[in-house]
């Protein structure tokens, strides 16, 4: 959830698509770790959407039941970069 550092690795891959799956999905843990489910849940996809908006850049928003990854991921595929969390 550091906004420099995403901001970053998206200016030096050049990304042209941000897709986001990541969350907080231990709905169990959720009230001890309020503060880590709001940073992945929250300020995270706040970050994303301010450097999409910033740059011009496609943000898709995945909301899933499923267990996603928390990795960045870097594919690229048809002539874009597509960046997934």
């Amino acid at each position: 959830t550091n906004k420099e550092q995403i901001k970053k690795f998206i200016n030096d891959n050049n990304i042209d698509l941000i897709i986001n799956c990541a969350a907080y999905t231990a709905v169990d843990k959720a009230e001890v770790e309020k503060e880590l489910a709001y940073l992945i849940n929250a300020k995270a996809v706040e970050y994303l959407a301010e450097i999409a908006k910033e740059k011009d850049i496609f943000l898709m928003l995945s909301f899933s039941s499923s267990p996603p990854s928390l990795h960045l991921i870097y594919i690229k595929a048809f002539n874009l970069n597509f960046l997934t969390f």
